[in-house]
């Protein structure tokens, strides 16, 4: 099991944490991201606002990119664009995220954090990225792989009123192949934080779905390729603004088995 914890910083005092979770057999990776509000000195600090959300759809296994268009509002002050990516090898690959360009640029984007699970076949991992004041405007993220991974799905959320100078505080994970539901524990340090988290689950014989639970978080995506046969349901979700201390971020679990006709061939 692995725990994994991230927060950012604003120049107030208010974050935004992310969660990962993984299971083997329906096996999960949570991780969770806190962020801080922006605040002026001698002034209040500013609330974090949501902005916009995006996410790509797989249509395609053996991928060695994956893009999707991501639409930046006007005139935000303090921004900052998280992105998450998860995604799949097949057979005995550990492949992973070579870059990540916004607009077709790599400038600025910061690695956060990457987890998984490697060893055996179909190893899997999600990761977080971010990039402090993004152009506004439709813009194509794409997400460039060390090799051709089996699949992968990313997601992406911009929010405004984030600390420009520590952006992102403390990080929180978990890999399981047990736990239903999964869920992972981030202890913030500031009132008004934002907690993010992203979730994949890696499930050949059954079909995944998932839900974002406890304290009313709000869903940015969802997507299930198992039932296509790419074995893979990730998704994202926000919850916020949030008190001190401990911020729990849960996706409850559910599994439909799946026929014969409909199983998903192991990579």
């Amino acid at each position: 099991m692995i725990k994994i914890r991230s927060i950012l910083n604003n120049s107030g005092r208010d974050r935004i944490i992310f969660n990962f979770s993984f299971f083997e057999k329906a096996f999960i990776l949570l991780l969770a991201i806190c962020l801080f509000c922006a605040v002026a000195p001698q002034r209040a600090a500013a609330a974090i606002a949501f902005d916009a959300k995006s996410n790509s759809t797989p249509n395609s296994t053996n991928v060695a990119s994956d893009s999707w268009t991501h639409v930046t509002g006007s005139g935000l002050t303090n921004s900052i664009l998280i992105i998450g990516v998860s995604w799949r090898n097949g057979g005995a690959s550990t492949y992973g995220v070579s870059s990540i360009t916004y607009d077709g640029s790599s400038t600025g984007i910061t690695h956060i954090r990457t987890d998984g699970q490697d060893g055996g076949t179909g190893s899997r991992r999600t990761a977080f990225y971010y990039l402090l004041n993004p152009a506004s405007g439709s813009k194509t993220i794409q997400v460039n792989f060390t090799g051709e991974v089996y699949v992968a799905q990313g997601g992406a959320v911009t929010f405004e009123g984030v600390d420009q100078t520590t952006p992102i505080g403390a990080h929180n994970g978990q890999v399981s192949d047990t736990e239903d539901p999964v869920n992972v524990t981030v202890n913030t340090t500031c009132a008004n934080n934002y907690v993010v988290d992203i979730v994949c689950i890696r499930e050949d014989a059954n079909v995944p779905d998932g839900t974002p639970e406890i304290g009313s978080p709000t869903e940015l995506f969802t997507f299930n390729s198992t039932a296509t046969g790419y074995g893979l349901f990730t998704g994202m979700s926000y919850k916020g603004p949030n008190s001190s201390g401990d911020v729990t971020m849960q996706w409850d679990i559910t599994l439909e088995t799946l026929t014969s006709s409909t199983r998903p061939s192991k990579k």
